[in-house]
């Protein structure tokens, strides 16, 4: 449990870090970036991947089932 309570804390850190980022990243249209090259920009980031990961481990840790011995 005191696994799983870490662990879900851990991909919702990393979700806060990809999404700020994310969100950051959104002046860039004030540099005149388009719509396109700004998810290319944000693709390449590692930010987008923090994100993602957190996103799916935070999924499968709330929907999974445990099974008890």
């Amino acid at each position: 449990m005191l696994t799983k309570l870490i662990i879900i804390i851990m991909s919702f850190i990393f979700m806060l870090y990809g999404l700020s980022f994310i969100l950051i990243y959104i002046n860039l249209f004030s540099f005149g970036y388009n719509i396109k090259e700004y998810f290319l920009f944000i693709t390449k980031r590692y930010e987008l991947y923090l994100f993602i990961i957190g996103l799916i481990i935070e999924i499968y840790f709330l929907i999974r089932k445990e099974y008890k011995k």
